[in-house]
């Protein structure tokens, strides 16, 4: 079994009150943030909800051994790992993610997690960036509201 496997579910197993959330996006895979339409946000948010309900096995050692077998674990939401390196999101892009958290929340148990990574001047207001000239500055406000 992979490494990373093993390292997340031996840790979830071993830390119950650790919340674990699947991080999808982020700057090596902001494609996915530009080319959302009604499909891909459906698509998305089956896949999220079918990740987030599966049960993982985890186990003590570095094979799926039934004698090293601990329990279960799951997954406790979704972190959208919203990035786009150097340039702001448009307005349709923004309505786009606000779309597929809405379906996100229709779709998910309303005790899975959703949170949002994004740049840290992304939620300033445009006039008082504390980075003036950042292309970031307040393009996630409309996605707050």
């Amino acid at each position: 079994m992979q490494p990373t496997y093993i390292n997340w579910t031996r840790f979830a197993h071993r830390s119950p009150n650790t919340k674990i959330v699947l991080s999808l996006g982020g700057a090596t895979f902001d494609a996915i943030w530009s080319g959302l339409n009604d499909s891909k946000i459906e698509s998305i948010s089956q896949a999220v909800k079918t990740a987030l309900d599966a049960k993982y096995p985890a186990y003590s050692g570095n094979f799926a051994r039934s004698d090293e077998f601990l329990g279960y674990v799951t997954i406790h939401g979704i972190d959208l790992d919203v990035e786009l390196g150097g340039q702001a999101f448009s307005a349709s892009m923004t309505d786009s993610v606000a779309k597929l958290i809405k379906r996100l929340k229709e779709v998910l148990p309303a005790d899975k997690l959703i949170t949002m990574a994004t740049f840290s001047v992304a939620a300033d207001p445009a006039g008082a960036c504390t980075v003036p000239g950042s292309a970031h500055c307040g393009e996630i406000i409309p996605l707050m509201e």
